[in-house]
């Protein structure tokens, strides 16, 4: 039986779960590789479209026409003679800039947005807000110019990024799925009575009987 077939037989048979312990542990680890995967896929799907949509909003809305300003030591300065300005996109919220704090971010119309301070940058989606100042950024004595550079530059380098960011996340996950597989082999050694299986029998039948949950959990 290949590779594929056990894959596809262990989620229907119980028989074929009660022989994996003796499928060599390479071919586990690989069946574990597979099932993770899998399970990830929607979750890899919604996160790397997410991020890439949000990316081209924000392309977007910076070039319908960003204020003149500029962030000189850690301050936000707005050349135009107004208190603040506000772009609004359907995806990203509502893009503020408000130097004197004379625009309430309780007003933002649906609770999502990124909003420029006089000395820090504000992410606001919903209930959770993040807070960061221009001097950590690195942001000193740049204009509305730089900052479209900056997103022109990061646009181009998403889909290289997201590449990186999900590889990551699946060895993450990769990890915690062995680490799962770990503790269950311990727990069924415990509880294993007299039955003549080791530690590596059991390892192998417990990641092959939690690929169907698995895979139903997360679909």
């Amino acid at each position: 039986m290949n590779f594929f077939s056990w894959f596809y037989k262990c989620l229907t048979q119980f028989k074929v779960i009660a022989y994996s312990r003796f499928r060599p542990i390479t071919s586990t680890i690989g069946h574990v590789f597979l099932f993770v995967l899998l399970a990830s896929l929607p979750y890899f799907f919604m996160m790397n479209t997410s991020i890439y949509h949000s990316a081209q909003q924000l392309k977007d809305t910076i070039h319908l026409g960003l204020p003149s300003f500029s962030i000189e030591n850690g301050e936000l300065l707005l050349e135009e003679d107004i208190p603040y300005f506000q772009l609004k996109n359907d995806q990203l919220g509502t893009l503020l800039f408000d130097p004197h704090r004379s625009f309430s971010e309780d007003n933002l119309d649906d609770s999502r947005g990124i909003v420029f301070s006089q000395h820090s940058l504000h992410i606001i989606n919903y209930d959770e807000s993040f807070t960061v100042s221009y001097s950590l950024l690195g942001l000193n004595g740049v204009n509305e110019g730089d900052i479209i550079d900056h997103v022109e530059q990061l646009h181009s380098f998403i889909p290289l990024l997201l590449v990186i960011i999900t590889l990551f996340l699946y060895a993450i996950l990769s990890g915690f799925a062995y680490l799962g597989i770990t503790l269950l082999a311990f727990l069924a050694l415990s509880i294993r009575q007299k039955r003549n299986l080791e530690y590596r029998h059991l390892w192998s039948i417990t990641a092959h009987a939690i690929t169907l949950p698995t895979l139903v959990f997360f679909w």
